[in-house]
């Protein structure tokens, strides 16, 4: 199971903003998953979650701005 689904349930795991990827990894771990294959995938799903944090962020005080001044 985890050599067909792996790379997809650790992006998708490492995108949502929740405290169960740490049992993500800890299984991925208990399973032997390859750390080659593990670093990357997780790395690029916590770079999209940082990057649509970081965005949301930005353009959330923009449009709370905008609110305020409308009124």
């Amino acid at each position: 199971m985890m050599s067909r689904w792996g790379g997809a349930v650790l992006l998708i795991g490492s995108i949502i903003p929740n405290p169960l990827f740490d049992i993500i990894g800890l299984l991925a771990g208990s399973v032997r998953y390859p750390v080659r294959k593990f670093l990357p995938i997780v790395f690029a799903g916590k770079a999209i979650k940082s990057s649509g944090i970081a965005y949301g962020c930005f353009y959330g005080v923009g449009i709370v701005e905008w609110i305020v001044n409308a009124a």
